[in-house]
């Protein structure tokens, strides 16, 4: 139940509905979510463990501020050393449907829509969270998803709050993922992933850029 529930709390961070610095009361959460206190509780140790909350004495649980130029940098150092590894797996574990999944989740994401208008920049970036999680989950491999897990959160919500425009860059190096993965080539996804995200990286850190 802990599992569900902390699961159900990274949901809601990564949607907005917990924002940065807000107090994460037991009680309110315990209602919200329709279970016992017990879970919420263990839930929100499992949040502080991954720096996604914190508690004090006095103030109790609060969801965490946003991340500096230093934790960014540490966040891409970590998703480095997991994502082009999950990537390679994949492209030798993954199944024709998972290939299908991620495929879906690529073809969602776009620049422009019909219409011409610029695709939102947050529904972009909730498809972005999923295409990489699919990735990871086709790797078969319940603990580097599982760590995948306690980072994306912080990724999300950074980009949410700083990054607002859909590039054809990313695009193109989605599209670039993919075409690896289909054709069973692990050290073309390897690379195809560790260069998205160094440009990724690149991308985000114009953040804290003075205007």
């Amino acid at each position: 139940m802990a599992e569900h529930v902390y699961e159900r709390l990274i949901d809601m961070f990564i949607s907005g509905e917990i924002a940065a610095g807000q107090r994460l009361s037991v009680d309110g959460l315990s209602r919200e979510l329709q279970v016992s206190q017990t879970p919420i509780r263990r839930a929100l140790t499992l949040l502080e463990a991954d720096g996604l909350a914190h508690n004090s004495y006095l103030a109790g649980y609060t969801a965490a501020e946003k991340l500096t130029e230093e934790e960014l940098d540490e966040l891409f150092e970590v998703r480095l050393l997991i994502e082009p590894k999950a990537a390679a797996l994949a492209a030798q574990r993954g199944t024709a449907e998972q290939f299908d999944e991620i495929e879906a989740l690529s073809e969602r994401m776009v620049v422009r829509d019909v219409g011409g208008n610029p695709m939102d920049y947050s529904a972009f970036a909730r498809l972005d969270a999923q295409f990489h999680e699919a990735i990871v989950a086709a790797a078969s491999n319940a603990m580097l998803l599982r760590n995948y897990v306690t980072i994306r959160a912080h990724v999300h919500l950074f980009r949410l709050r700083f990054h607002r425009t859909v590039t054809a860059d990313a695009i193109t190096e989605h599209a670039e993922i993919l075409e690896a993965l289909r054709s069973r080539d692990a050290g073309r996804a390897e690379t195809a992933a560790r260069e998205h995200l160094l440009q990724s990286h690149a991308r985000l850190k114009r953040a804290f850029e003075t205007p």
